[in-house]
């Protein structure tokens, strides 16, 4: 995955849940060294969303 144009290994997870009979597909994208979640993306039934990690300046 390039995140802020660093390529970063990532650990892609696809889960559905019960609450639309399986029609709402969550991807994770998990950083393989932090383990925190850099971006999700959500698609149902053709409407998708995505969210992406921003981490604020100190």
């Amino acid at each position: 995955m390039n995140l802020k144009q660093k390529e970063v290994a990532v650990w892609k997870v696809e889960v559905t849940d019960d609450i639309f009979d399986n029609t709402a597909i969550s991807t994770y994208y998990i950083d393989q060294n932090t383990r925190k979640i850099l971006q999700q993306d959500i698609d149902f039934r053709g409407r998708k969303m995505s969210m992406e990690l921003i981490e604020a300046r100190n």
